[in-house]
């Protein structure tokens, strides 16, 4: 019958669109889609770099208060040569992160510059005797690689040339306190989590968060995270860094499950974490230890 035949064509051609309409878009909350990769540069034409470092843990907490006032003449050395808004973060294990914005082209290029710099191997020296191989930290440190930004402070190139003055105001002078836990300026808070994505589906989870649907960036933002960054080693590890006005990761993921978009990628990224949980459910906040910045 007639009736039939229509039906047998509308069959038809939902499975035609099924097989035509391209891949499924990731968490999708119906909104169009933004590029959420990682690269690009700050408003300052700053680019991200995350690190790791490795120290020992019987003599950690000594490391960490040496960090609470650095030398005047280090924290001059590390602006002078483009290290702004620097974190560290550290685990119970002695696993530590580092976080900075700079001018310098790549990481190898920003510590060549404190290389060069009598004070910075006078700092090497002093912590080299927190180190499992009783050598300079930053001899040792690891590069990981940048796959996720959300935030609204990023351009895709830099347009100018940047020199690091440009970074540093004529009136900054070095701080008296440079541990970790406290505000910046803004009133934000430097915030370090980690996670752990399974090795096999690294390279599946890089590739989901080139272009992200704008209602989950949007809801990010709208819970007070700006910033956020994830960068990961070859073996999946993770780690996280955002600024936020609220207390910290816990209190940031309790905003964040309020957005659907979020819940979405927490939900859809359980798939590829070691614990099964999504990133931030599962995540693990590292204790902030140093700041140089604003």
């Amino acid at each position: 019958s007639r009736n039939v035949h229509l039906a047998g064509n509308m069959k038809h051609m939902r499975l035609l669109l099924r097989r035509t309409a391209g891949p499924k878009r990731a968490f999708s909350t119906q909104t169009p889609r933004v590029f959420t990769g990682g690269g690009g540069y700050t408003s300052n034409g700053l680019k991200r770099v995350a690190f790791q470092l490795n120290f020992e843990t019987d003599n950690l907490d000594d490391y960490i208060s040496d960090h609470s006032s650095i030398w005047p003449e280090m924290q001059t050395a590390l602006r002078d040569t483009g290290w702004n808004n620097y974190s560290l973060f550290c685990r119970e294990d002695g696993l530590a992160f580092g976080y900075f914005e700079t001018d310098a082209e790549s990481f190898e290029e920003a510590c060549g510059r404190m290389d060069a710099l009598d004070v910075n191997r006078k700092w090497q020296e002093a912590m080299g005797k927190y180190t499992p191989a009783n050598t300079s930290p930053i001899d040792h440190a690891k590069e990981l690689r940048h796959f996720l930004y959300l935030g609204s402070d990023r351009v895709t190139s830099r347009g100018r040339p940047v020199t690091s003055s440009l970074a540093k105001p004529s009136t900054w002078t070095p701080q008296r306190y440079t541990g970790g836990g406290s505000r910046m300026k803004s009133g934000m808070k430097p915030v370090g989590f980690n996670l752990h994505f399974k090795p096999n589906n690294l390279a599946q989870v890089i590739r989901l968060h080139e272009y992200l649907d704008s209602g989950l960036v949007a809801g990010v933002s709208e819970c007070g995270i700006e910033n956020l960054s994830l960068f990961c080693r070859e073996d999946g590890l993770t780690f996280g860094y955002f600024e936020t006005v609220l207390d910290g990761l816990q209190h940031a993921t309790q905003n964040l499950n309020q957005s659907e978009g979020v819940v979405l990628w927490q939900r859809e990224m359980g798939r590829y974490t070691m614990d099964g949980k999504g990133p931030l459910d599962g995540g693990c906040e590292v204790l902030h230890y140093f700041y140089l910045g604003e």
